[in-house]
């Protein structure tokens, strides 16, 4: 009677919780179902008591299910299973806890199942899961670094493969690593005041990344942005952050820094160079008028070549100047750059120290460069001048040549890229003193020069590299100190072949004549100099002082006026908008530019079709005078306008 009490308390307590609860034989057949069974499956007890579980369950777990049931054969005859079942919601994730139901002998005679629908469970986890891939892929596969560090021992306890690359590490050497000591020694405590401020939640949300210096595996150090946070991991605080590697980026800032202030330089040099340039042709001028009044005076003679090479010395230095702005105007032209190499080999033997031994390898069959040879020469006698100074006790001297095939674009640091295909590359080399990474870093510099006082301009690599980027080219320096210097120069390969050089006409007296020609010049002394030279070769003269009274001039005395001298740089009104003015005005008249000023191509191509010709600052008088006729004797040769005196639409 008891046990009939017992079975029936039993049965209401399992046919009225939501657990699912059955009973099964050892050949997996119901024996029992509770009522939330029947309800979870959509089925009477009737219908299920007799059947095997097993077609209920999926597929993929069926398998695994009984496998697992296996366990029940021994203690503690219990086992744990999770799968899925066709209910008559679809397929629902079921877990369930086993247990056997023993016979006398021990042997199972039945199994009960208590069970529970955990699909939501099972839908989070995966929902988890899949996140937590997603985020893994995304960040294994970025290009940034991520890790954690322990807070209390600064260890990593997590980071991703790009940290390992970044570092150029093994996995298994960062684990145990302090990661203070990755720090560079002189960013250390502002890493450790950036952190306390982060710790303490000083720093702005949105703070941007903080920037050190990191040491690689092989003790070298790079450039370093990273973003950083505090939180809690496992119940202790950790730090998390992102590490992105910017040397590259550090780099090419330097680089844009130093083009800009090359620039910068650049644009002040231009401007010296032209008053420089006036400076010089008045001394210049002068000294050539005493040459020519006082030729037979062997005193005076003497002097006025002095200050005339004092004065070409003084142009070579403007040249410079304008070089390096890139003002200087560049002629290039298809150049056998071995014959050149080879020609200035007998000046550099004749002109460096016995001691210095010149090597020469020169590439075969190689294909014309397209350069303006009188500045290659130019770059070639700079270098290997600079080389013979770094070699005071002797050395070797090496000029090479070959033919390169340029893949990628070439950064040149100024914002001008290298093109991919073939180029004429051009080594010097020597085995001086060489350079430490403080000097090689302004070697390009005007005026910097580790000379003493007096003993240089500072202006010869500067020189070299206006040169090599007025050919669209590139030069870099490599140099360490003790073990000599190594410039590499890539110059555009030309498509035309090497033109054979005509030979020049021998020089004659200075030519002369009766026209009148109005010379314009802000510059007094450059005015004297002008009337002085012109006059003494039979010329009327008229002179300006800016383009304004150039024009006032033209219309007053327009009929007898042959030729216009004009400066370009002038107060009030300048050169460019004199000969606008003249254009407007309907002024014909052949003009000559005389400007030291330095011009870039398109100014200079405009200017070009403007006048008749262009004479660079500081000219000398054999090349003026020589302009002047040449100019005037083409106007009256052609049926022109410039055909005569000048003519206005007023004047008729």
């Amino acid at each position: 009677m008891q046990r009939r009490e017992d079975e029936d308390k039993y049965r209401l307590l399992v046919e009225h919780q939501t657990d699912l609860v059955v009973k099964v034989d050892r050949e997996g057949r119901f024996l029992y179902v509770s009522p939330s069974y029947c309800d979870l499956f959509g089925q009477k007890e009737e219908d299920l008591l007799g059947r095997s579980f097993v077609p209920l369950v999926h597929e993929e777990d069926r398998e695994k299910t009984l496998k697992e049931m296996e366990k029940l054969h021994t203690p503690p005859h219990t086992c744990y299973i999770e799968q899925r079942a066709m209910t008559r919601h679809g397929w629902r994730w079921l877990a369930w806890s086993d247990m056997a139901v023993l016979d006398a002998q021990g042997q199972v005679e039945a199994v009960v199942g208590v069970g529970r629908d955990i699909t939501d469970r099972k839908e989070a986890e995966l929902a988890l899961a899949e996140a937590e891939q997603r985020y893994r892929s995304l960040v294994e596969n970025t290009l940034d670094g991520f890790f954690v560090a322990d807070m209390e021992t600064w260890r990593l306890i997590f980071h991703n493969q790009r940290i390992l690359e970044i570092f150029g590490a093994e996995e298994s050497e960062l684990p145990g690593l302090d990661v203070w000591r990755l720090l560079h020694p002189g960013d250390r405590q502002r890493a450790a005041q950036n952190l306390e401020r982060t710790m303490r939640g000083k720093s702005p949300p949105q703070a941007p990344p903080r920037v050190y210096r990191l040491r690689r595996r092989d003790g070298s150090y790079f450039w370093a942005e990273i973003s950083t946070s505090t939180v809690l991991h496992q119940g202790r605080w950790v730090l998390q952050g992102v590490l992105r590697d910017i040397t590259e980026r550090k780099k090419m800032e330097e680089r844009l820094m130093h083009a800009q202030k090359l620039e910068a330089i650049g644009v002040l040099a231009g401007g010296i160079a032209h008053d420089f340039n006036n400076l010089l042709q008045t001394i210049q001028g002068f000294s050539e008028l005493l040459l020519m009044r006082c030729a037979e005076d062997e005193q005076v003679r003497k002097s006025a070549e002095r200050i005339q090479q004092a004065a070409r010395r003084g142009a070579e230095l403007t040249r410079g100047l304008l070089t390096f702005s890139r003002r200087m105007e560049t002629h290039p032209r298809p150049t056998d750059l071995n014959h050149l190499v080879l020609s200035l080999r007998g000046i550099l033997e004749r002109t460096l120290p016995k001691t210095i031994h010149i090597r020469v390898a020169l590439a075969s069959e190689l294909p014309p460069a397209l350069i303006d040879p009188t500045q290659m020469e130019q770059v070639l006698m700079n270098l290997a001048l600079n080389a013979a100074d770094a070699m005071p006790d002797g050395g070797e001297l090496g000029i090479e040549t070959a033919l390169e095939e340029v893949l990628d674009p070439v950064d040149s640091g100024d914002g001008d890229a290298l093109p991919p295909g073939p180029h004429i590359r051009l080594t010097v080399w020597d085995t001086g003193h060489g350079m430490d990474p403080e000097t090689l870093q302004h070697a390009f510099e005007p005026f910097f020069t580790t000379k003493g006082v007096g003993e240089g301009t500072g202006l010869g690599l500067a020189m070299v590299y206006g040169i090599v980027r007025n050919h669209r080219g590139h030069i870099r320096c490599t140099s360490e100190k003790g073990k000599g210097t190594r410039f590499h120069i890539l110059v555009p390969v030309a498509t035309e072949a090497v033109a054979e050089s005509a030979p020049r006409p021998l020089g004659a007296d200075l030519p002369g004549g009766t026209e009148t020609v109005l010379v314009v010049d802000d510059e007094l002394a450059i005015l004297e100099l002008a009337e002085n030279a012109l006059r003494e070769k039979g010329y009327q003269v008229l002179t300006a002082s800016d383009g304004a009274s150039a024009l006032d001039v033209l219309e007053r005395e327009g009929k007898r006026i042959s030729l216009v001298v004009l400066d370009l740089v002038m107060p009030a009104m300048g050169g460019e908008p004199c000969l606008e003015e003249m254009g407007r005005r309907g002024i014909s008249c052949p003009v000559v530019i005389a400007s030291g000023a330095g011009l870039d191509p398109a100014k200079k191509k405009r200017l070009e079709k403007a006048c008749h010709a262009f004479i660079k600052k500081p000219y000398d008088l054999q090349e003026f005078l020589t302009t002047v006729r040449r100019v005037l004797d083409a106007c009256e040769e052609n049926s022109s306008p410039c055909k005569g005196p000048c003519r206005s639409r007023e004047s008729g």
